[in-house]
């Protein structure tokens, strides 16, 4: 574990943010030139100073805004980062606006160069952004710009953790040491020997004493980040964080994602592209009704009672693809293959444009275009008793597709691996997530051998 003769680069901290501060205030003016010249009314004409002492006023007010978009982002997660940037230019515009409205000076600029610069303006800080990530993930994963790291625990523990860091050598975390709790009067030649940028500390409750010494004894007087790393290993958890109530900080075990802004963002997704789908499918949802009336007995549109958020029932709407007595020896889970069809209902279930009418289910807000696929309460009674951790599936309103469905899990397939994807997209809820999913349904969730 000795890191003499190490050949890594510590890159200054206080110099990459710089950088992106500079990237930020360069994307920001460059979208509001790219802006200016492309709108024809005004790329021709000499350019009025209000123009460029505008973009001036923008670069100093998103320089200025406290979004934590200059923290360290070593290991955290891509979304949440670029979460930041919209937060991050969003702020920026509303304080522009409101700059305009004081001054009176709103009506010098063109709308629509406003309105560009805004979609621009976000498209440049993600790409600035997305650039430099790549760059640092490149350079660490290549020895550079490393943290020099001191792992206390037992062998298990830093085991795990050297696994861990082992797959992912972009975050730039270099295990300078080990130190395990029977080492711990060590500890001072250990903390002078390596110099840690970081200790993570790795004790189970019955060590309490040992992290108590560590704390108020050698660690007191170190600069280093020191981080506490839970023995939660064996417990499964759904978007674990730190919550604070009354006072006491509380560890998330689970948690539904779909809180707070999230909410108003999911809802606003899930109007727009299912009002999007239903103009562009409504001639298609037309003839596929007419067919469906013409080829068998019964309603075009059938109501299938299914659970979704907080395990509330709801009727989803499908095309009519069964015959009228298909069940009428009872309700069976799977076994797609051996149900009684229309040759319509056939065509329709394998391309699942029988699921269409599920627009509907969400602009009602009863679904979401993206979330786990919802089952009968007879099922849902079943399942949660066989299957560990099946209800957590409800923590997110159910939907037309998702994760499992463009991985293939869909049908008469393991419903244990299905339930496995559906809590990996809660665990990692993002609207980027829900975009990927949304833009593979059509290659890899509509047609499928597992369709049926």
């Amino acid at each position: 574990n000795n890191v003499a003769g190490l050949t890594t680069v510590r890159w200054s901290s206080q110099l990459i943010t710089a950088s992106v501060l500079g990237m930020d205030g360069i994307a920001v003016a460059a979208a509001g030139v790219l802006a200016y010249l492309w709108y024809p009314g005004l790329g021709a004409s000499m350019v009025p100073p209000q123009y460029p002492t505008l973009i001036m006023v923008a670069v100093l007010f998103k320089l200025g805004v406290s979004t934590q978009l200059y923290r360290s982002w070593r290991g955290g997660a891509l979304g949440a980062m670029l979460g930041r940037v919209a937060v991050g230019w969003a702020l920026t515009l509303v304080l522009l606006l409101l700059w305009l409205v004081l001054s009176k000076t709103a009506t010098q600029f063109s709308r629509v160069w406003l309105v560009t610069w805004a979609g621009l303006g976000m498209v440049v800080l993600t790409g600035a952004r997305l650039l430099v990530y790549a760059l640092l993930r490149f350079v660490r994963a290549k020895g550079l710009n490393q943290k020099q790291l001191l792992l206390i625990g037992d062998a298990t523990a830093n085991g795990r953790i050297r696994r861990r860091l082992l797959s992912s050598t972009w975050t730039g975390f270099h295990i300078a040491g080990t130190l395990a709790p029977t080492q711990l009067d060590e500890i001072d030649s250990v903390m002078a020997r390596y110099t840690p940028d970081e200790v993570w500390i790795s004790l189970n409750a019955s060590d309490k004493d040992n992290l108590a010494k560590l704390l108020e004894g050698p660690l007191r007087h170190s600069t280093a980040n020191i981080r506490l790393v839970p023995d939660l290993v064996t417990l499964p958890m759904i978007n674990q964080g730190i919550s604070v109530v009354l006072g006491y900080p509380m560890l998330d075990l689970s948690q539904t994602p779909m809180s707070g802004v999230n909410t108003l963002v999911k809802a606003v997704e899930d109007r727009l592209f299912a009002l999007f789908a239903l103009l562009l499918f409504g001639p298609i949802m037309l003839v596929l009704a007419l067919l469906v009336r013409l080829s068998s007995r019964g309603p075009v549109l059938y109501g299938q009672e299914r659970v979704s958020w907080n395990g509330k029932t709801f009727k989803m709407l499908k095309f009519r693809s069964m015959t009228l007595d298909a069940e009428a020896d009872g309700v069976q889970w799977g076994g797609a293959t051996n149900k009684k069809v229309t040759r319509i209902g056939a065509f329709m279930r394998k391309t699942s444009l029988d699921e269409l009418p599920q627009f509907i289910n969400v602009l009602k807000g009863d679904m979401s275009i993206v979330g786990p696929r919802p089952e009968r309460p007879m099922f849902v009674n079943q399942f949660r008793e066989e299957i560990p951790r099946y209800m957590q599936k409800h923590m997110v309103k159910a939907g037309i597709t998702g994760w499992a469905q463009v991985n293939g899990w869909r049908g008469d397939t393991d419903l244990q691996r299905r339930i496995d994807h559906d809590l990996y997209y809660i665990e990692n809820w993002s609207l980027w997530l829900d975009l990927r999913i949304i833009f593979a349904t059509p290659f890899k969730g509509l047609i499928h051998k597992n369709a049926n």
